[in-house]
């Protein structure tokens, strides 16, 4: 299962983008509702960072899955690091109320500023 989602500054709608992309993204993959990779061990997610720094859009990402009402870990940069004009790849582990318990998400942030 793969999910995609917009990262950067809230859209003049007033769609927040990184709020979303914990709450509308990652809590799909450990809600019961939902239950995205049902079965899997792992799954990923895309994020099209459309500008703010990666920097910023992490601490607001982490944030805002640290005062979700599941244990969301925060997320962690591998150690390529940050690739500007490419792909960022960071991962964190989660738990979830149905198979398979211990989960890995893997995210791809796809730099199209």
């Amino acid at each position: 299962v793969v999910e995609c989602k917009r990262l950067g500054s809230t859209t003049p709608s007033g769609w927040k983008l990184n709020e979303n992309y914990v709450s509308e993204g990652i809590r799909r993959f450990i809600t019961a509702p939902h239950k995205y990779g049902k079965d899997d061990d792992a799954s990923g997610m895309i994020g099209y960072v459309q500008n703010m720094s990666f920097v910023d859009i992490l601490s607001e990402v982490n944030a805002v899955a640290s005062a979700a009402p599941e244990t969301v870990l925060p997320l962690n940069l591998s150690s390529l690091g940050w690739q500007t004009g490419g792909v960022s790849e960071l991962t964190h582990d989660l738990s979830r109320p149905f198979p398979v318990t211990t989960f890995r998400l893997y995210h791809f942030w796809v730099d199209v500023r």
